[in-house]
């Protein structure tokens, strides 16, 4: 009975395994299938118990014929590298063959399973139903795969390179559509820039019904085969491809127009509608809707990063780039693109401003407008706090950079509205906008409850990368003179430069004309506080004392009465002198000189000061010779400079009037001057040509006047003729702001070394400031740590103390 059945068994298989063969190799018959004529002793077979293994073997010749022949013959096919247009109709002829044949090993395999249902009648068959319900799938899955590893090329490149051209294809027709609707020259450039026009047209009014129909019937081909996953992959890449290179070509330097809305219309305009076409209606509107916003994100986020790159030229064009800085705020509101932002504005800024070859001005140039633009894109100041540290330790290692703020936020000169330029350009349009703010807030101290309940529920608390020590509020109320300011950490160091620079100012004016000083006084004076600058106050008074006092001693006869002999004699004429009194102790102190000045001069300030003895009696003037100005007209030959400049050049060249040769040893004798400032002196008027410079017996200098200007210190002068400018001096007469907080911290020096000497093992900083606060009264200790600072630093570079750690003391003798 055993050996009937197993003969039949065979029997029955070797019958369907012909049956099978003829069957797969006439793929061109697609009527159903009988299962006397094609499926052969398939019921043999079932009755045997052998569905399970029947059923494989039917899976594995068709999938065996798939892999040797089909999926061969497509891969042979791609193997070249035809053109875009043979490539299009390759793809989509190989696709439909092979779908066709899987459709075809489908519906064979699907035709089985009826048979073999109809056949396994028996409860005890019933253990093949598990093989016979996955069989679809199962040969889907491996075709998918034997399609893909076989691939000498990637399918995915093939397939970005088709959605690809068709995407470059929409985008391109789509373009020409806007242009051929009326735009030429300049707006045709603009349309280019991702205009779309009347905004979002179907795929198929664009590029007609035939090539709107070509793409889903591919993509129908590929989920057929099982490559959805693929297709998904390709498009998604070729989508934010194409996204990406569009707004990198029309965003790119681009500040003046903003970016982000015709971005945005341009995506939905050309890759939504290349993916509705992809997608379909129906169940593909959750995955539209999906890409929609996925799309939307993306836009942001590559804009936000081309921005990111390009932030330093958007600061450097500010305001002018005030578009592209709304598009900065607009990505960083929708994206997490903040830590990039930071560490890539500061690198840039690192890389293009802080370096030595970038001028003081310029770098605070660039932090004001940086404050300005991140204002703009960051209220609450999160971003501007974190990126303009590095500025502020920078400028804080520029010795300059003190004496720069305060002339560029006192120069009433550049910028404004009056010179036709942006409100607000220059530091002192700064200055008095911030003030009229500054009063306008004061008059609105009373808020109202309305105002404080809407202020309440705007509350938003401060983000993740705020510094905590400091509030929102705190943040938003420092302006930008409070931050250029604050660089130093006091306005102390600001206020006596101001002092020193208006000093400047003042003793090289001959006209006594200070109103543009007053003016920024007074601007300074409502942000600073009157008390802080009440010795520029009385500098200012001295002037207009000074231009009335010279008024009337003129007026005086110009013979004046010796008291000593009763008798009258003639004075030296004092008309084209004018002079500045000042009060001692309310200017900067001046560095003391020796300059003797030639006897006619020397004779007219004895006139000046005897007649203003005569006329504030028993007040005397005592004269620094080496301040001040001198406006000469000087002829050689047939020549004529004229220049001012300051006495000590003055009186140099006055001396070769009395004698054409000069030693430089004996005219700096007769000047009362060392060598070396007499040289520096004599170089000024060696440039301009005037003198000339050779070495005489003993190799001292040796200045002698020329009888005509030579011809390159004359190109020289020529540039000087055509405004007066004072000659610069290497020693200047004015001491500077660092020198002053010195010499105002030289007298707790003493009181440091005594506390150093009773601490054999220092002191840290912080421990020296606490005790000069707390026993120090005579004077009182008023400097705040940086300053303090900054002295025991002059003190170690003075070998005075030693500096190990953080710990100052004295230096032994023995060191």
């Amino acid at each position: 009975m055993m050996g009937m059945q197993a003969a039949t068994a065979t029997a029955a298989w070797t019958t369907f395994a012909v049956s099978v063969s003829e069957l797969i190799r006439d793929e061109s018959n697609k009527q159903p299938i009988a299962a006397q004529s094609g499926f052969s002793g398939l019921q043999d077979l079932c009755a045997s118990g052998l569905a399970s293994l029947t059923a494989n073997y039917f899976l594995e010749k068709l999938l065996a014929v798939l892999q040797t022949e089909h999926i061969k013959h497509f891969w042979e096919q791609h193997t070249a590298d035809p053109d875009v247009q043979q490539t299009e109709a390759l793809l989509m002829a190989s696709l439909q063959t092979l779908c066709a044949v899987v459709q075809h090993h489908l519906q064979l395999i699907k035709q089985l399973q009826q048979h073999m249902w109809a056949s396994m009648g028996s409860p005890g068959q019933a253990s093949a139903a598990s093989v016979l319900l996955g069989l679809q799938q199962r040969y889907t899955r491996t075709a998918e795969a034997m399609l893909t590893c076989a691939a000498p090329i990637s399918i995915v490149a093939i397939l970005r390179r088709y959605f690809g051209v068709k995407l470059a294809e929409f985008s391109q027709a789509r373009q020409n559509t806007i242009n051929s609707s009326g735009s030429d020259g300049d707006e045709g450039e603009q349309a280019e820039a991702m205009d779309i026009g009347s905004g979002p047209q179907p795929a198929a009014s664009v590029m007609g019904q035939q090539w709107a129909d070509q793409l889903p019937q591919v993509l129908t081909f590929l989920q057929q085969l099982g490559l959805q996953a693929v297709s998904e992959e390709a498009y998604t890449a070729v989508v934010c491809q194409h996204v990406q290179q569009h707004l990198s070509r029309h965003t790119k330097r681009v500040f003046d127009s903003p970016v982000l809305p015709a971005a945005q219309a341009y995506v939905a305009a050309v890759p939504m509608e290349f993916l509705r076409l992809l997608l379909g209606q129906g169940e593909g509107q959750s995955s539209l809707q999906q890409w929609q916003r996925r799309l939307s994100y993306y836009v942001y986020e590559t804009v936000g990063q081309l921005r990111i790159t390009e932030m330093f030229d958007i600061v450097v064009d500010y305001p002018d780039s005030r578009p592209a800085v709304q598009d900065v705020k607009d990505c960083l509101a929708h994206t997490n693109l903040h830590h990039k932002f930071v560490a890539g504005f500061k690198q840039a800024i690192g890389e293009r401003l802080l370096h030595a070859g970038a001028a003081t001005s310029d770098i605070i140039e660039q932090y004001v407008s940086t404050i300005k633009t991140l204002r703009e894109v960051d209220p609450t100041a999160v971003l501007l706090e974190a990126v303009a540290e590095d500025i502020r330790e920078y400028l804080q290692s520029r010795r300059d950079t003190i004496r720069c703020i305060v002339t560029m936020l006192t120069d009433d000169s550049a910028g404004g509205t009056g010179e036709g330029g942006p409100e607000g350009e220059s530091l002192f349009e700064e200055l008095k906008r911030t003030v009229a703010d500054e009063g306008e807030d004061s008059d609105e101290e009373a808020e109202t409850d309305e105002a404080a309940f809407a202020s309440a529920e705007s509350w938003e608390p401060d983000p993740i990368d705020a510094d905590p020590s400091r509030s929102a509020r705190s943040r938003r109320m420092h302006d930008i003179i409070s931050m250029l300011v604050g660089i130093y950490g006091s306005k102390e160091l600001f206020i006596t430069e101001y002092r020193v620079m208006l000093s400047d100012k003042l003793l090289s004016k001959i006209d006594y004309n200070c109103d543009r000083e007053i003016r920024t006084l007074e601007l300074l004076k409502l942000r600073f506080g009157d008390a802080n600058l009440h010795n520029c106050e009385i500098m200012l008074k001295d002037i207009a004392d000074s231009k009335r006092i010279n008024s009337n001693i003129k007026a005086l006869p110009t013979v004046m009465t010796s008291p000593v002999r009763g008798r009258r004699q003639d004075a030296a004429s004092i008309a084209p002198l004018t002079s500045t009194i000042t009060s001692a102790l309310f200017w900067p102190p001046h560095q003391q000189d020796n300059l003797k000045l030639p006897s006619q001069v020397q004779a007219m300030l004895d006139t000046y000061g005897s007649k203003y003895h005569d006329l504030k009696a028993p007040r005397k003037l005592k004269w620094r010779p080496a301040l001040g100005s001198v406006t000469l007209t000087i002829r050689v030959g047939s020549d004529t400079l004229d220049l001012t400049v300051t006495p000590l050049h003055a009186t140099i060249i006055m001396h070769f009037q009395e004698k054409v040769s000069w030693r430089g040893s004996e005219l700096a004798k007769v000047m009362d001057l060392p060598p070396a400032k007499l040289r520096m002196g004599a170089i000024f008027w060696v440039n301009h040509g005037v003198l000339t410079e050779s070495r005489g017996s003993g190799g001292d200098a040796m200045y002698t006047r020329v009888e005509q200007l030579i011809e390159g210190g004359a190109n020289k002068a020529a540039g000087r003729e055509a405004g007066a400018s004072l000659a610069p001096e290497n020693d200047p007469p004015l001491a500077s702001a660092q020198d002053l907080i010195r010499q105002d911290m030289a007298v707790y020096e003493t009181y440091i070394m005594g506390m150093l000497t009773n601490f054999d093992a220092g002191m840290p900083l912080d421990r020296i400031h606490n005790m000069l606060k707390m026993f120090v009264v005579d004077p009182p200790y008023d400097k705040s740590a940086d300053q303090l600072a900054a002295f025991l630093g002059r003190l170690v570079a003075d070998e005075k103390l030693a500096l190990q750690g953080d710990m100052f003391r004295k230096r032994s003798s023995t060191q």
